[in-house]
């Protein structure tokens, strides 16, 4: 009978503790096990953020960097259902983004707007090798 978030510690037995610097237990947490006193998770809002910072930063490589910003924020979202919903997340939030700036930074509005729209058309073009990058992702995560 062992609790999702139960600390086990190898060092229970009549041994003396040693002070090595580093944290003994090991904590085990929704598939993933985590020694060293580092907790590491894997959660959906971590696949969206790493998924939109590598978006960004590899906008240059038009299908390549789409595929690896998925590829890394699938694993980090830890699972195939993890990584489709922040996919879909990206999908829905980053068009009303676009939308809203367009409009907040043009000195027309609806002109802003319209061109906020049409970088949506740029972005769709990603969503494909984002979906492929994460579902592979996820699939291959811990």
């Amino acid at each position: 009978m062992t609790d999702q978030n139960q600390v086990l510690n190898p060092n229970e037995a009549n041994m003396p503790q040693q002070n090595l610097g580093v944290n003994p237990n090991f904590v085990i947490n929704q598939n993933v096990v985590v020694g060293g006193g580092t907790e590491r998770k894997k959660s959906i809002g971590a696949g969206v953020s790493w998924m939109i910072g590598l978006l960004m930063f590899l906008f240059w490589l038009p299908l390549v960097g789409a595929f690896i910003a998925g590829f890394v924020g699938g694993r980090k979202a830890g699972s195939v259902g993890s990584a489709l919903i922040s996919v879909a997340f990206i999908a829905v939030a980053m068009p009303i983004i676009l939308i809203v700036m367009g409009a907040s930074l043009a000195s027309i509005p609806i002109l802003g707007a319209i061109i906020g729209a049409s970088g949506f058309l740029f972005f769709f073009a990603e969503i494909t090798p984002l979906l492929i990058g994460a579902l592979v992702g996820g699939a291959t995560a811990d």
